[in-house]
């Protein structure tokens, strides 16, 4: 009787031990689950985040594509510009050789004024006068101080005498006044002639209103085409500047 209670308490230990077994298992197994799920909602926001980024990153590649198609559209314009830019420059160019040329016929037929007109009136008349001509320079151009100065012409005469001639197309009262400043200047770049008296003419194609009056009340020789030949004017009091 008492080995039939003892096989009885037997089975009923190993039970309660399989019971107990049996929830513990489960117990882990729902804790498992629990980490599974766990692991799971993770995955998910993971792959939500990753999604999230991939297309962010599809958005910044199409923002990205769009700006180097506006970046070529944009380099293509100025590549038009520039080379517009350099058919005008090209342009220019040719327009300024063209207008240097024009310039280099200018200057070369005022040389050719001073040196056809001016110049054999003007000694001519110094010669009449009784002058003997010594040197004579055209575009004579003088440096002193880092400072140039040119003149159309410089006739230098016996008597220790030196004339200057200025030519112009138009004389007005300011280009008397220029001739008055430059013979005041004369001697600080000419100073080879130093010791000499310097005179001045202006030898013009036409003057303006008055120029030809004032020109010689202020001492100057006025010189005036007439035909082939220019004539001189001499004023009462002329203008004498030495050193």
């Amino acid at each position: 009787m008492r080995n039939g209670k003892q096989r009885k308490l037997s089975r009923l230990d190993r039970i309660e031990k399989m019971i107990e077994e049996l929830t513990k298992s489960q117990m882990r197994t729902d804790q498992e689950i629990r980490e599974l799920k766990e692991e799971n909602r993770k995955v998910s926001a993971e792959v939500t985040r990753v999604s999230k980024e991939v297309e962010r990153v599809s958005k910044e590649v199409e923002r990205v594509s769009k700006e180097v198609e506006r970046v070529s559209k944009e380099v293509e314009r100025v590549s038009k510009e520039v080379e517009t830019l350099s058919k005008e420059v090209r342009k220019t160019s040719q327009e300024l050789r063209s207008f240097k040329e024009s310039v280099k016929g200018i200057t070369d037929g005022w040389g050719r004024f001073v040196e056809g007109l001016v110049e054999p009136s003007f000694i001519k008349f110094l010669k009449n006068k009784g002058y003997r001509i010594l040197e004579v320079y055209r575009r004579a151009i003088f440096s002193k101080n880092g400072k140039n100065k040119e003149y159309d012409l410089i006739v230098v005469c016996d008597k220790n005498s030196v004339f200057m001639v200025s030519a112009k197309t138009f004389v007005s009262s300011e280009s008397i006044r220029d001739i008055l400043e430059d013979m005041d200047e004369f001697f600080f770049f000419a100073e080879r002639y130093k010791g000499n008296k310097l005179y001045a003419a202006i030898a013009g194609m036409s003057y303006g209103e008055g120029a030809d009056v004032f020109a010689i009340r202020s001492g100057l020789y006025v010189m005036k085409v007439s035909g082939e030949i220019m004539e001189v004017q001499t004023p009462k009091n002329i203008r004498v500047v030495t050193s």
